[in-house]
């Protein structure tokens, strides 16, 4: 999958993912909005559970910052541990 960070002076980081696109592509209504893209790439959801980054962006001329991995399991693991639970199971099935 496709990622890029975007920075804006005055309010917190932003990660945008995407397959189907060109990183640019992903970026442009961000920094259409006073965002800068400061890394690019691609990550992966390793086996063990890690993110692994790397890669290239060649429409945005950026790779991956070394920390970017794990900015994007911090963010994945804050959007778990807010996300209401599901228990599927405990539903009642429908007729």
């Amino acid at each position: 999958m496709k990622y890029v960070v975007l920075q804006h002076p005055d309010k917190m980081p932003l990660v945008v993912l995407g397959m189907m696109v060109t990183h640019r592509d992903l970026a442009e209504p961000w920094i259409a909005r006073g965002y800068r893209p400061t890394s690019a790439g691609f990550v992966a959801v390793l086996p063990s559970g890690r993110f692994r980054t790397f890669g290239f962006s060649e429409s945005l001329q950026l790779t991956p910052d070394r920390f970017d991995d794990r900015m994007l399991a911090s963010m994945h693991d804050a959007t778990v541990q807010t996300a209401p639970s599901t228990d599927y199971a405990a539903q009642p099935s429908k007729p």
